[in-house]
């Protein structure tokens, strides 16, 4: 099984679009389970209910399906995985084009809004936030040594992880793929998390 403080937090905290209590949803999300969300504020409530529907998303949609299918020879049941890592390095890479703070800024502030928030997140995303900090996962997402080392980590705490170390060899095509892939299908995913943002 797959360990809950693991992937793609860049990308779900970028579509927080700057909520405090949506941004807060987005990070504890994966450790509240069923209904339980109710027992939070509303837009935190939100927040949780956003990161299931980019999760939905990413799931169906055809660019993630397509680098899916380009990395199961090499990782199995664990692209998936991967697809979120690789995604969260090319919007590091790109994050100018996306949002007018820069990342290392952004980073800081997600850190201390999280910080702020520790009275509401569970105890294991806590620990995964101390992490978080302590090893600069937002900025390291954006160089090849930062994002291999990111998946290294993983590796070593998810139930068949040796396969995300095959991600190495194939590092450039993957990354080429995840590009045309993230190219394609974030701003459709954008304008997705916008129209919910609308409706609620």
């Amino acid at each position: 099984m797959i360990d809950i403080c693991t992937m793609n937090f860049l990308a779900h905290f970028y579509l927080a679009f700057d909520d405090e209590q949506r941004l807060v949803g987005q990070f504890i999300a994966d450790a509240v389970k069923g209904r339980y969300f109710e027992h939070y504020e509303i837009g935190i409530q939100q927040g949780i209910r956003q990161h299931r529907l980019i999760d939905h998303l990413t799931e169906i949609s055809e660019g993630p399906k397509t680098l899916r299918a380009f990395l199961r020879p090499h990782c199995g049941l664990l692209s998936p995985v991967a697809v979120d890592m690789l995604f969260d390095h090319i919007l590091a890479k790109k994050w100018n084009l996306h949002h007018h703070e820069s990342l290392a800024a952004f980073a800081q502030t997600t850190y201390n809004l999280l910080e702020k928030n520790q009275s509401v997140i569970p105890p294991r995303m806590r620990e995964a936030l101390q992490y978080m900090k302590m090893y600069d996962w937002l900025n390291a997402y954006v160089t090849k040594d930062g994002i291999l080392k990111s998946i290294s980590g993983l590796s070593r705490r998810v139930q068949g992880g040796h396969l995300l170390q095959n991600i190495g060899p194939i590092f450039e095509d993957a990354v080429n793929q995840a590009e045309t892939a993230f190219d394609n299908y974030f701003p459709e995913l954008c304008e997705a998390v916008k129209a919910e943002i609308s409706a609620s």
